[in-house]
């Protein structure tokens, strides 16, 4: 069911990148987000005497300003919504989520169902984010807010629409999490995510220590503990984002600080550059997860990683592109990854709420190859979650292993736009993304063009044609009922 025709005319999808420490609201198509909250409640308990006794009313506070610049009544608790990458609050996450659509983008002119129930949403998912989020945000824009339809995408894969390549060796660095993964042809591979034990919450509590260690307490006694946590945090975080560097770009031996309650501290040269030296640690940083990943590559996907993609709030540290991309070149592998310099994505850490915000402009064109994206409300209640989180892996894992079996084969793939592919298969993910080398690709209504290496969405895959001299009894062997000892067990007899 494609989105033209399941959605209003005239409706633009609602873009939304949940990050550890930021959420970002905006529209599909606009050049940036409408507003950027902190992933963070704060919550106001207040006791009132009526006819009924005592009552707790509760009140809820977000939004940079009122959590960060403006002056809170002590009691406030402020709770983080995000904790490494997963949601950890999940009332929290609902209540941002209100108030990051209704308030901040729409200034409360509807209701939250009334706004929801017409539009549909484009996520951008963590490749850290487990199987259940995914499942918490479909039941709450679907059971309870019944919004028409809905669309999680790999923020790495996001990214790259910002580029002209769609395939790139992708570096995430935010708050919550560090990852070195394969984006091939817009696809990862699951199997080829390598973790980074570094993220920018571990960059931010040295700038904590240094804090608490160097000036008074920056709030009075009696604040709530919550409260006082997060409001240092955030002007670490500050701190961070204005002093941090690489040796490249760090000039001042030391440098003043001046803190929101008037103390000024100095920052030394080796807290400027830690976040750097940290991330590209040889032994524990992003090289090494270069490294590990290199070893798990195919010949092919190197190949196709042919640009360095970095994203998330770390890497808007003045020089650590630069430093990152030299650091990568500098390691044993490169040479067999060929990646070679850094794209320009403009701010790192909008960069996959824009490639959302493109692709939300894109589906509402026909013939795209991104009419599939959406899950819709129908289709979900229908069949539940799993149709969109499991769609047809039963019977693409029996096919996935059969094409498998080709490699070294020469096959041809009809794509669901018309295109078709002449080529010789190199390997098939378990995705069903196939990998070709020396293949013919034929557009409609274009001339054929040769290419070296091409790598295919499974799911833009219509048709696979197979060469009249293929033999197919071999390829049909179930191999796990040939292998020894298999022979041994015998089924059942039916004796009717």
């Amino acid at each position: 069911m494609s989105p033209q025709t399941t959605f209003e005319d005239g409706i633009v999808p609602i873009v939304v990148d949940m990050g550890t420490q930021t959420y970002r609201f905006g529209f599909g198509g606009d050049k940036a987000p409408k507003s950027r909250l902190p992933a963070a409640l704060g919550v106001l308990a207040e006791r009132s005497v009526d006819e009924e006794g005592d009552v707790t009313e509760l009140s809820y506070i977000a939004g940079y300003n009122e959590l960060v610049e403006s002056d809170l009544p002590p009691t406030v608790d402020i709770n983080p919504v995000m904790r490494r990458g997963q949601v950890d609050d999940w009332a929290a996450f609902e209540t941002i989520m209100e108030y990051g659509v209704s308030s901040s983008m729409f200034h409360d002119e509807a209701g939250i169902e009334d706004i929801v129930e017409a539009v549909p949403f484009v996520f951008s998912d963590s490749v850290v984010a487990r199987r259940s989020q995914r499942e918490r945000v479909m039941s709450l824009l679907f059971d309870q807010w019944r919004c028409p339809g809905l669309s999680f995408c790999l923020s790495g894969v996001l990214s790259m629409y910002t580029t002209d390549s769609y395939s790139a060796l992708a570096v995430e660095s935010g708050e919550g999490f560090t990852a070195v993964y394969p984006v091939l042809e817009g696809c990862v591979p699951r199997d080829a995510i390598e973790r980074v034990d570094v993220t920018g919450a571990d960059i931010t509590d040295r700038f904590v220590s240094h804090i608490t260690s160097s000036a008074e307490p920056l709030y009075p006694e009696g604040t709530a503990v919550s409260q006082s946590i997060f409001r240092t945090r955030a002007t670490a975080q500050r701190m961070k984002e204005a002093v941090s560097g690489t040796k490249a770009t760090v000039e001042s031996d030391i440098i003043p600080y001046r803190l929101p309650d008037g103390q000024t501290i100095l920052v030394p040269p080796d807290l400027m550059v830690a976040g750097s030296e940290m991330l590209l640690n040889d032994s524990t940083g992003i090289p090494a997860a270069i490294r590990r990943l290199a070893e798990n590559t195919t010949s092919t996907q190197k190949k196709l990683c042919s640009r360095l993609s970095c994203m998330g709030g770390n890497f808007l540290m003045p020089g650590l592109i630069a430093a990152t991309t030299a650091a990568i070149n500098d390691t044993e592998t490169l040479e067999k990854l060929e990646v070679p310099v850094a794209d320009s994505m403009g701010r790192p850490d909008d960069s996959a709420w824009m490639g959302g915000s493109m692709l939300a402009n894109l589906v509402s064109i026909p013939g795209t190859p991104f009419d599939d994206l959406f899950l819709t409300r129908a289709d979900y209640e229908e069949s539940g979650a799993d149709y969109w989180l499991d769609r047809n892996a039963a019977t693409e894992m029996k096919l996935v292993r059969f094409l498998a079996r080709l490699r070294n084969e020469t096959i041809t793939l009809e794509l669901k736009n018309g295109t078709t592919i002449l080529g010789t298969v190199v390997g098939v993910t378990h995705d069903m993304n196939c990998f070709m080398r020396n293949a013919k690709v034929a557009k409609l209504h274009q001339d054929p063009q040769k290419v070296e290496m091409i790598a295919v969405r499974g799911n833009t895959i219509r048709y696979v044609l197979l060469p009249d001299t293929l033999n197919l009894d071999a390829l049909l062997v179930d191999k796990a009922k040939t292998q020894p000892g298999a022979g041994k067990r015998k089924a059942p007899v039916d004796s009717r």
